[in-house]
């Protein structure tokens, strides 16, 4: 028997089993008897009201970028396509 076989035949018997099961366990655990006032308090959180507004919102700190250095006689320079460059003179 290969490992494709072997796998597909647990997978198809055993798995959904457990899959069934875990189900089960969840659902027993969210409708167990006790939980009623945990799930209505939960449930309300959306709607309450805030002790106190929150606070604003901080502003982002804005990086200044530092001029690259350009080497003496760039070509690319953007400030020579400006007519401002001085790396020519």
């Amino acid at each position: 028997m290969d490992t494709y076989t072997l796998l597909r035949s647990f997978a198809d018997s055993w798995w959904l089993l457990g899959m069934v099961g875990f189900f089960i366990g969840v659902s027993a655990y969210a409708l167990r008897p006790g939980s009623r006032d945990i799930h209505a308090a939960i449930a309300r959180i959306p709607l309450g009201d805030d002790a106190e507004p929150a606070p604003p919102p901080r502003p982002m700190p804005v990086l200044q970028a530092e001029e690259p250095s350009l080497p003496i006689g760039c070509r690319a320079c953007p400030r020579r396509l400006a007519g401002k460059c001085t790396h020519e003179r």
